[in-house]
């Protein structure tokens, strides 16, 4: 989502390295002496790192199923053989679960 330059902001800051540490002082220090309005164009104008991956009109439901169907093949990874879990039932659960405890 971020580039190198704001990768930090992607971490909880008990994971902070020095570094993380030192960039986040710094941008927390410039952006406490920037009005409103400057510290929301800086933030806004950052370029993305990604690209628009589909782009679909129409009704709802095609549309809907096209997106998914991208979706997939973006995520998707193709394997051989069985995808094995030590708790299969619960392995999506839990790994949405540890993406909002972390």
């Amino acid at each position: 989502m971020y580039g190198r330059d704001m990768d930090f902001l992607l971490k909880n800051e008990d994971d902070f390295t020095a570094f993380d540490r030192m960039k986040f002082e710094a941008m927390r220090y410039t952006m406490s002496k920037l009005p409103r309005p400057a510290r929301r164009k800086l933030l806004h104008s950052r370029p993305a790192q990604y690209e628009m991956t589909a782009c679909y009109a129409g009704k709802t439901e095609p549309v809907h199923a096209k997106i998914v169907e991208k979706g997939f093949q973006q995520y998707a990874i193709p394997i051989r053989g069985q995808c094995r879990h030590s708790d299969h039932r619960n392995s999506g659960h839990l790994a949405v679960q540890r993406l909002f405890d972390s």
